[in-house]
């Protein structure tokens, strides 16, 4: 059986392989925008997150390399902002005032604030405030520049439309974990032994499989019961775990990200090479978006598959994922 299981395992390598190094090659390109939640479409209250690639700051902004990385913004109902940078945390914060699709944005305190004598670039000039004509579509914010002779604050808000903001809430697992077979003895992470060990049951030595990645547990139920697929329902399940995949990925966190990963992909990942975690994790560096740009495909009650547009700033890539469903969620098969 271990010869099956390594055979197949290999061939699904080179494919699963293959996506995941196109988004490796993406990331090395460039920053992109983060796409999350947002509230009123019409009001500029809300909670958004941008991307700041090095190639967005002006050579001659003081400082400029403070601005690279993910953002999220704060636009509060009692008249305060914030700007945080994730790796960072809290860089400034202040007030702002509508009238009308006009802002005015004025910073207070912080390490990039625009009260900063560093962040004047006319002698006496004051640039403590500055306004902005503001439009919602949708969850997007955008804001363009009307008077702000702050560089920085005009970077950070205008350089990119402000996209709404979604919290990773997925339970971090543990990448390190060996399995252990029956024996007792300790698997190599990412075998075919340690997968098979993994996917047994504790309770059920005979080989059925949990969630149904390869779809096997269907056939220990009775033929004639077939489900009634919903496939609206699977799409909306399947769209909130591309979100998920987007926001998770800009945490830098693997534990988080490869969570939403089905085992056997997981382990197939983590075996493929010694050094995966280390390259993987430099790759989160860099913000990438994964959206659903076609109809999900339901093959049976555990599987499912849908073309997957990969967003890395200006670039874009068109790939058919397949989707498993496992203990109850969804988790892209590769």
């Amino acid at each position: 059986m271990h010869q099956v299981q390594s055979s197949r395992f290999a061939r699904r390598a080179a494919g699963a392989l293959g996506v995941l190094l196109t988004v490796v090659l993406f990331v090395t390109a460039a920053f992109g925008v983060q796409l999350t939640l947002a509230q009123d479409d019409n009001s500029i209250v809300g909670r958004y997150a941008v991307a700041i690639v090095r190639g967005d700051v002006p050579t001659d902004l003081p400082d400029g390399y403070n601005y690279v990385g993910k953002w999220i913004i704060d636009f509060n109902d009692d008249g305060t902002y914030t700007a945080r940078r994730q790796d960072v945390g809290l860089l400034v914060s202040g007030s702002w005032e509508a009238s009308g699709d006009v802002v005015t944005i004025t910073d207070e305190v912080g390490l990039v604030s625009c009260t900063n004598p560093t962040a004047v670039t006319i002698p006496g000039a004051d640039i403590t405030a500055g306004s902005y004509t503001w439009s919602r579509n949708g969850d997007n914010l955008q804001l363009i520049p009307q008077e702000d002779g702050c560089g920085g604050r005009v970077l950070l808000f205008s350089t990119h439309i402000l996209g709404p903001y979604v919290p990773c809430t997925v339970d971090p697992i543990d990448l390190s974990d060996e399995a252990v077979d029956e024996t007792g003895d300790v698997l190599p992470v990412g075998s075919p032994e340690a997968i098979v060990a993994e996917v047994l049951t504790p309770d059920d030595p005979g080989g059925s499989t949990r969630g149904g990645s390869t779809g096997s547990s269907q056939s220990t139920q009775d033929a004639t019961a077939e489900p009634e697929l919903d496939t609206a329902a699977v799409a909306a399940e399947i769209d909130t775990l591309l979100g998920q995949m987007t926001s998770c990925w800009s945490t830098g966190d693997p534990d988080l990200w490869m969570a939403l990963l089905s085992m056997e992909f997981r382990e197939l990942l983590l075996g493929s090479d010694p050094d995966f975690l280390t390259t993987i994790q430099a790759a989160m560096a860099v913000p990438i978006i994964w959206e659903r740009a076609g109809a999900v495909e339901v093959e049976s009650p555990t599987t499912a598959s849908a073309i997957v547009r990969t967003t890395v700033d200006q670039e874009q890539d068109f790939q058919r994922f397949a989707f498993v469903l496992e203990d109850g969620e969804w988790r892209w098969d590769g």
